[in-house]
């Protein structure tokens, strides 16, 4: 073989690698903008509703639709952000995974409780449950419209 034939087959080798590899780049930056969209879809939509606000600043009916992961506590970056003496700073977690809802305690002092049961590790969530954090209570609400109630 020629040197020049071996200099021409070096360059479509390249060509291929440098083409497959944008190629590449392309097929994952595609694929990370239709991720969260994707998700989205197969996520029921939720929301939380404040049903006793306790000592937080929150009124009654206050409403805070929820993602697919969602922080409950005293911490400023919080989703909810519960200002309670009694909320610590990471106190629980709301999150969407194997097609249903989860709360999780994360550990708190004072504790999460889900229908008057004290949460130990992560526990399902159904449509109307009670979530009590501190002297603050939230109703979980799913997307099939159904208004809260207003009694804890």
């Amino acid at each position: 073989m020629a040197p020049l034939e071996v200099l021409a087959l070096l360059r479509i080798a390249l060509a291929v690698v440098l083409y497959g590899f944008f190629g590449t780049l392309l097929w994952l930056w595609w694929r990370s903008t239709r991720s969260p969209r994707t998700i989205a879809q197969r996520m029921a939509p939720a929301r939380l509703v404040v049903i006793e606000p306790g000592t937080a600043g929150f009124s009654r009916g206050q409403t805070f639709p929820l993602g697919p992961v969602n922080a409950l506590g005293r911490a400023v970056t919080a989703d909810v952000a519960c200002r309670d003496d009694g909320a610590s700073l990471e106190h629980a977690m709301i999150h969407h995974r194997e097609q249903r809802w989860w709360l999780e305690d994360l550990d708190s002092k004072n504790g999460t409780w889900l229908n008057q049961q004290r949460v130990e590790g992560a526990s399902p969530l159904r449509g109307g449950d009670i979530i009590a954090i501190a002297s603050i209570v939230f109703q979980f609400i799913e997307a099939d419209g159904a208004e809260p109630d207003r009694q804890p």
